[in-house]
């Protein structure tokens, strides 16, 4: 439960499968371009933040949220990629 609100179990499931590091790190490898995975240093991929604020959007959250760096002419670039699951 999260606030005294009750996660639906496919939520529940996402949160559990995608919350896994490794879980995660084997779907962004099908997902991500095969020319962008060379730069992509999966050793960096982390948990980021869930709830982000812009200027034009506002305030934003996500289920999960993760970070991994990717790696171009020697400088790193975090890369943040929200996760949200439509249950609907």
């Amino acid at each position: 439960m999260v606030k005294g609100k009750r996660i639906p179990a496919h939520d529940a499931i996402v949160r559990n499968v995608f919350g896994r590091r490794q879980a995660f790190a084997v779907l962004l490898r099908r997902l991500l371009p095969p020319g962008i995975l060379p730069l992509v240093d999966f050793s960096s991929l982390r948990p980021g933040p869930t709830v982000r604020t812009d200027d034009e959007l506002g305030t934003r959250s996500s289920d999960l949220c993760y970070v991994v760096d990717i790696v171009y002419r020697g400088r790193r670039y975090p890369l943040y990629l929200p996760v949200e699951h439509q249950s609907t």
